[in-house]
Protein backbone atom coordinates (compact mmCIF):
# COMPACT_ATOMS: atom_id res chain seq x y z
CA UNK A 1 0.00 0.00 0.00
CA UNK A 2 1.01 3.70 -0.53
CA UNK A 3 2.16 5.69 1.83
CA UNK A 4 2.63 9.81 1.31
CA UNK A 5 4.96 11.71 1.24
CA UNK A 6 5.89 13.67 4.63
CA UNK A 7 6.49 17.39 3.71
CA UNK A 8 7.69 18.56 7.18
CA UNK A 9 10.34 21.42 8.89
CA UNK A 10 11.23 20.99 12.23
CA UNK A 11 13.29 23.33 14.62
CA UNK A 12 14.47 22.00 17.71
CA UNK A 13 15.21 25.07 20.18
CA UNK A 14 16.04 24.10 23.50
CA UNK A 15 15.97 26.06 27.24
CA UNK A 16 19.36 26.77 28.35
CA UNK A 17 20.99 28.31 31.58
CA UNK A 18 21.46 31.12 28.98
CA UNK A 19 18.33 31.25 27.43
CA UNK A 20 16.87 30.19 24.42
CA UNK A 21 19.21 28.77 21.90
CA UNK A 22 19.06 27.08 18.25
CA UNK A 23 21.14 24.05 19.04
CA UNK A 24 20.36 21.92 15.44
CA UNK A 25 18.27 22.66 12.56
CA UNK A 26 16.61 19.80 11.66
CA UNK A 27 15.94 19.61 7.60
CA UNK A 28 13.73 15.94 6.83
CA UNK A 29 13.70 14.92 3.21
CA UNK A 30 10.41 16.74 3.02
CA UNK A 31 12.07 19.71 2.16
CA UNK A 32 13.37 17.87 -1.10
CA UNK A 33 10.15 17.30 -2.61
CA UNK A 34 8.99 19.85 -5.15
CA UNK A 35 5.63 19.15 -7.21
CA UNK A 36 6.07 22.20 -9.37
CA UNK A 37 8.51 20.39 -11.11
CA UNK A 38 5.53 18.73 -13.03
CA UNK A 39 5.09 22.30 -14.74
CA UNK A 40 8.41 22.27 -16.85
CA UNK A 41 6.47 19.39 -18.86
CA UNK A 42 3.82 21.91 -19.51
CA UNK A 43 6.30 24.32 -20.83
CA UNK A 44 6.46 26.67 -18.14
CA UNK A 45 9.55 27.89 -16.81
CA UNK A 46 9.72 27.83 -12.44
CA UNK A 47 10.18 31.30 -11.47
CA UNK A 48 12.21 29.76 -8.72
CA UNK A 49 13.61 26.65 -7.05
CA UNK A 50 15.52 25.73 -3.48
CA UNK A 51 17.93 23.00 -3.90
CA UNK A 52 19.12 22.10 -0.37
CA UNK A 53 22.29 20.92 0.19
CA UNK A 54 22.72 20.21 3.61
CA UNK A 55 22.54 16.66 5.60
CA UNK A 56 21.26 13.38 4.70
CA UNK A 57 18.19 14.97 3.38
CA UNK A 58 20.07 17.23 1.01
CA UNK A 59 22.90 16.27 -1.04
CA UNK A 60 21.78 18.03 -4.06
CA UNK A 61 18.71 16.31 -4.83
CA UNK A 62 14.93 17.17 -5.73
CA UNK A 63 11.65 14.82 -6.64
CA UNK A 64 7.92 15.07 -7.38
CA UNK A 65 7.33 12.76 -4.62
CA UNK A 66 8.84 9.78 -2.60
CA UNK A 67 7.71 7.08 -0.60
CA UNK A 68 7.12 7.57 3.41
CA UNK A 69 9.43 5.07 4.96
CA UNK A 70 7.34 2.24 7.15
CA UNK A 71 7.79 1.54 10.66
CA UNK A 72 7.88 3.72 13.86
CA UNK A 73 9.90 6.89 13.54
CA UNK A 74 12.43 7.83 16.08
CA UNK A 75 11.58 9.63 19.36
CA UNK A 76 12.69 12.34 21.50
CA UNK A 77 13.77 11.48 24.92
CA UNK A 78 13.50 14.75 26.46
CA UNK A 79 9.68 14.86 25.24
CA UNK A 80 9.06 12.11 27.90
CA UNK A 81 7.03 13.55 31.34
CA UNK A 82 9.86 11.35 32.86
CA UNK A 83 12.75 11.94 31.40
CA UNK A 84 15.28 13.75 33.82
CA UNK A 85 19.17 14.00 32.31
CA UNK A 86 22.08 13.87 34.57
CA UNK A 87 23.52 16.57 33.55
CA UNK A 88 21.72 20.23 31.80
CA UNK A 89 23.85 19.31 28.35
CA UNK A 90 22.48 15.39 28.48
CA UNK A 91 19.50 16.68 27.27
CA UNK A 92 21.09 19.02 24.34
CA UNK A 93 22.98 16.38 23.49
CA UNK A 94 19.90 13.24 23.39
CA UNK A 95 17.67 15.90 21.72
CA UNK A 96 20.64 16.64 18.59
CA UNK A 97 20.87 13.19 18.25
CA UNK A 98 17.02 12.94 18.24
CA UNK A 99 16.93 15.06 15.26
CA UNK A 100 19.37 13.67 12.78
CA UNK A 101 18.13 10.34 13.69
CA UNK A 102 14.40 11.57 12.86
CA UNK A 103 16.09 13.25 9.36
CA UNK A 104 18.00 9.95 8.48
CA UNK A 105 14.92 8.23 8.76
CA UNK A 106 12.77 10.38 6.98
CA UNK A 107 15.00 10.20 4.36
CA UNK A 108 15.37 6.28 3.67
CA UNK A 109 13.59 6.76 0.21
CA UNK A 110 14.37 10.15 -0.57
CA UNK A 111 16.09 11.35 -4.07
CA UNK A 112 19.20 11.42 -1.69
CA UNK A 113 19.89 8.22 -1.91
CA UNK A 114 20.21 8.11 -6.06
CA UNK A 115 24.02 9.58 -5.17
CA UNK A 116 25.08 8.19 -2.26
CA UNK A 117 27.44 5.75 -3.84
CA UNK A 118 25.32 2.66 -2.54
CA UNK A 119 23.15 0.48 -4.92
CA UNK A 120 21.54 -0.99 -1.94
CA UNK A 121 19.38 2.03 -0.91
CA UNK A 122 17.10 3.52 -3.34
CA UNK A 123 14.75 6.74 -4.03
CA UNK A 124 11.44 5.07 -4.70
CA UNK A 125 8.20 7.60 -5.97
CA UNK A 126 5.31 8.21 -3.54
CA UNK A 127 2.19 8.58 -5.69
CA UNK A 128 -0.37 6.19 -6.08
CA UNK A 129 -0.07 3.36 -8.15
CA UNK A 130 3.68 2.63 -10.57
CA UNK A 131 4.46 7.09 -10.54
CA UNK A 132 3.72 7.57 -13.92
CA UNK A 133 4.67 10.64 -14.72
CA UNK A 134 7.12 11.12 -11.43
CA UNK A 135 10.40 13.11 -11.26
CA UNK A 136 13.60 13.34 -9.80
CA UNK A 137 16.26 15.48 -10.30
CA UNK A 138 20.23 14.75 -10.44
CA UNK A 139 22.07 18.03 -10.37
CA UNK A 140 24.90 16.65 -9.08
CA UNK A 141 25.71 14.73 -12.67
CA UNK A 142 27.90 16.80 -15.63
CA UNK A 143 24.61 16.64 -18.12
CA UNK A 144 27.36 16.85 -20.91
CA UNK A 145 29.20 13.36 -19.69
CA UNK A 146 27.71 9.87 -20.23
CA UNK A 147 25.41 8.57 -17.41
CA UNK A 148 24.55 5.50 -16.02
CA UNK A 149 21.75 4.39 -13.85
CA UNK A 150 20.81 1.92 -11.83
CA UNK A 151 17.01 0.83 -12.04
CA UNK A 152 15.34 -0.84 -9.54
CA UNK A 153 15.90 -1.54 -5.63
CA UNK A 154 19.45 -2.58 -5.81
CA UNK A 155 19.73 -4.51 -2.21
CA UNK A 156 19.11 -8.14 -3.68
CA UNK A 157 17.69 -10.02 -6.20
CA UNK A 158 14.62 -10.76 -4.64
CA UNK A 159 14.23 -6.91 -3.56
CA UNK A 160 14.44 -5.79 -7.44
CA UNK A 161 12.17 -8.30 -8.53
CA UNK A 162 9.33 -7.35 -6.06
CA UNK A 163 9.33 -3.57 -6.39
CA UNK A 164 8.90 -2.10 -9.77
CA UNK A 165 11.69 -0.95 -12.00
CA UNK A 166 11.57 1.76 -15.19
CA UNK A 167 11.07 0.38 -18.45
CA UNK A 168 10.92 3.55 -20.14
CA UNK A 169 11.84 6.85 -18.90
CA UNK A 170 12.43 10.35 -20.07
CA UNK A 171 16.15 12.16 -20.11
CA UNK A 172 15.36 15.82 -19.98
CA UNK A 173 17.82 18.79 -19.47
CA UNK A 174 17.15 21.84 -17.43
CA UNK A 175 18.70 24.71 -18.04
CA UNK A 176 18.65 27.51 -14.99
CA UNK A 177 20.41 30.77 -13.53
CA UNK A 178 22.02 30.82 -10.35
CA UNK A 179 20.76 33.40 -8.27
CA UNK A 180 23.46 34.29 -6.11
CA UNK A 181 21.20 34.07 -2.97
CA UNK A 182 22.64 30.71 -0.57
CA UNK A 183 20.59 29.90 2.34
CA UNK A 184 21.96 28.38 5.51
CA UNK A 185 21.83 24.94 4.07
CA UNK A 186 20.74 25.25 0.53
CA UNK A 187 21.27 27.24 -2.43
CA UNK A 188 18.20 29.16 -4.67
CA UNK A 189 18.04 29.27 -8.28
CA UNK A 190 16.01 31.17 -10.99
CA UNK A 191 14.04 30.74 -14.53
CA UNK A 192 14.40 27.16 -14.32
CA UNK A 193 13.40 25.83 -18.18
CA UNK A 194 13.33 22.43 -19.85
CA UNK A 195 15.68 22.67 -22.33
CA UNK A 196 16.13 19.32 -23.82
CA UNK A 197 14.06 15.78 -24.03
CA UNK A 198 15.03 12.14 -25.02
CA UNK A 199 12.75 9.00 -24.17
CA UNK A 200 15.29 6.37 -23.23
CA UNK A 201 14.08 1.94 -22.89
CA UNK A 202 15.95 0.78 -20.25
CA UNK A 203 16.72 -3.36 -19.99
CA UNK A 204 15.66 -5.04 -17.20
CA UNK A 205 18.63 -5.65 -15.39
CA UNK A 206 20.28 -5.55 -11.50
CA UNK A 207 22.84 -3.71 -12.70
CA UNK A 208 24.06 -0.11 -14.47
CA UNK A 209 23.33 0.45 -17.47
CA UNK A 210 24.20 3.86 -19.90
CA UNK A 211 21.80 5.52 -20.96
CA UNK A 212 21.41 8.71 -23.44
CA UNK A 213 21.10 12.35 -22.27
CA UNK A 214 19.85 14.69 -24.85
CA UNK A 215 22.83 16.64 -26.88
CA UNK A 216 22.67 20.39 -25.71
CA UNK A 217 24.84 23.69 -25.76
CA UNK A 218 26.14 25.60 -23.25
CA UNK A 219 24.98 29.04 -23.02
CA UNK A 220 25.68 32.39 -20.91
CA UNK A 221 23.69 34.65 -19.66
CA UNK A 222 24.11 38.24 -18.34
CA UNK A 223 22.91 39.88 -15.20
CA UNK A 224 23.80 43.18 -13.45
CA UNK A 225 26.40 43.64 -16.93
CA UNK A 226 28.22 40.20 -16.01
CA UNK A 227 28.33 37.50 -17.65
CA UNK A 228 27.64 34.01 -15.97
CA UNK A 229 27.64 30.34 -16.55
CA UNK A 230 23.92 28.76 -17.27
CA UNK A 231 23.41 25.64 -14.55
CA UNK A 232 22.18 22.39 -16.26
CA UNK A 233 20.57 19.71 -14.70
CA UNK A 234 19.38 15.87 -15.37
CA UNK A 235 15.57 15.22 -14.75
CA UNK A 236 14.06 11.94 -15.07
CA UNK A 237 10.35 11.03 -15.89
CA UNK A 238 9.03 7.55 -15.14
CA UNK A 239 7.10 6.92 -18.39
CA UNK A 240 6.50 3.16 -18.09
CA UNK A 241 7.62 0.26 -15.35
CA UNK A 242 8.43 -2.92 -15.03
CA UNK A 243 6.36 -4.58 -12.49
CA UNK A 244 7.31 -5.69 -9.19
CA UNK A 245 6.34 -9.46 -8.46
CA UNK A 246 5.12 -7.60 -4.95
CA UNK A 247 5.08 -3.94 -4.80
CA UNK A 248 3.99 -1.04 -7.05
CA UNK A 249 6.25 1.05 -6.13
CA UNK A 250 8.71 2.03 -8.70
CA UNK A 251 12.49 2.21 -7.59
CA UNK A 252 15.43 4.05 -8.90
CA UNK A 253 19.15 2.97 -6.61
CA UNK A 254 21.55 5.32 -8.17
CA UNK A 255 23.13 7.72 -11.06
CA UNK A 256 26.32 8.64 -12.03
CA UNK A 257 28.65 9.95 -14.33
CA UNK A 258 31.48 8.12 -16.09
CA UNK A 259 34.35 8.80 -17.82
Amino acid sequence: MKRSCISIFVLIVLLTTDGFSQIYESMPCGCCVNTELKDLLKGKKLAKIYLHECGVGGAHTLSSSFLKPGGVAPKDPTKDPNYKPAYPDDAIGEAEEFAMNFDKWSCTYAASMLKDGDVKTAWVEGVAGYGIGELVIAPHLNASKKVELFTGFGKSEALFKANSRPKTIKVHVLKIEYNGNSAQCGTWYENVELLKTQTVALQDVNKFQLISVPAFKRETYMRDSMEYDYVYWVMLEIVDVYQGLKYQDTCISEIRNIE
